[in-house]
């Protein structure tokens, strides 16, 4: 039988979209100071972080990433303090609860037929 799947994110005026997957990001970049190594823990390439950072970015009127140049004893990335305070995160993880209970009520009512 074919599994399917719902994926919910936030958009915001349509200036900028955000799902689980840009928030594993965020929480990955705070955690490891890294989109790097943010990237590498999720199986992400470099480029694709770096573009979803950059959408965050441009996406609000303040930066949700900020990146310092690398070199000796530099480089590295910080998520701002209106990155974790963002709506974004607060509202995807009330949307994954909702989901999450949306999601059994529908697999109860399919697995009927």
């Amino acid at each position: 039988m074919a599994r399917s799947s719902i994926r919910f994110r936030v958009d915001f005026e349509g200036r900028c979209s955000v799902g689980f997957g840009k928030i594993a990001l965020l929480e990955g970049i705070a955690r490891t100071g890294s989109v790097s190594q943010a990237a590498r823990e999720m199986d992400m390439s470099n480029r694709r972080a770096w573009l979803l950072v950059d959408s965050l970015n441009q996406g609000f009127d303040q930066p949700v990433v900020t990146a310092n140049i690398g070199g000796i004893g530099g480089g590295g990335a910080s998520v701002t303090p209106f990155g974790h305070g963002s709506q974004a995160k607060p509202a995807a993880g009330r949307h994954r609860q909702r989901s999450a209970k949306s999601l059994q009520t529908s697999n109860s009512k399919l697995s009927a037929f």
